[in-house]
């Protein structure tokens, strides 16, 4: 399930931007209770002209107060998916162990849409926390800040601090 507990907002106009607070969405059916992932703030803008000509070029992506909570289970099953492969992988392995639906979602086919520019990007205040049941091992990274901009034709700027596991 997934719930919006804060507002959402919608500025239209030829770069859209909506802003919504206070998201949650919890874990699959079998995994623990706590949330899989939860956003204290989340705000994007889009190029519509742009993407009519099949071009993705973002003004602003900005992410606050971010935690995901990835867990690995005695199975080697996680709650979480990179790639259509390792969905396969991992519906695959939770059929043999009577966990999940045998069937997924063939991969999307090649996209025309490139992405061509992100103005703005940034995050602040992201965690994320690893669980490993099978080596029994907790990792934990945050990200105070991960700012920048991809501009088209301009070199790619970020900054990043952070720490993982307490350490700079």
């Amino acid at each position: 399930p997934v719930k919006i507990e804060g507002p959402i907002e919608l500025v239209p106009t030829l770069r859209p931007t909506v802003t919504v607070s206070g998201v949650a969405i919890s874990n699959p059916p079998d995994w623990p209770d706590q949330e899989f992932v939860s956003v204290a703030l989340a705000r994007t803008q889009i190029d519509i002209p742009d993407l009519l000509a099949k071009e993705i070029t973002i003004g602003e992506l900005t992410a606050q107060g971010v935690a995901f909570h990835l867990t690995s289970d005695a199975q080697g099953l996680n709650n979480w998916a990179m790639s259509a492969n390792e969905r396969q992988q991992s519906v695959q392995k939770a059929a043999e162990t009577q966990k999940a639906p045998t069937t997924v979602d063939a991969a999307p086919e090649e996209r025309s849409i490139r992405f061509t520019a992100i103005d703005r990007l940034s995050l602040t205040d992201i965690a994320v926390y690893y669980q490993d049941a099978i080596i029994n091992k907790t990792v934990e990274f945050k990200i105070d800040e991960f700012s920048g901009s991809a501009k088209a034709g301009e070199p790619v700027q970020f900054v990043l601090d952070g720490n993982c596991q307490g350490h700079e």
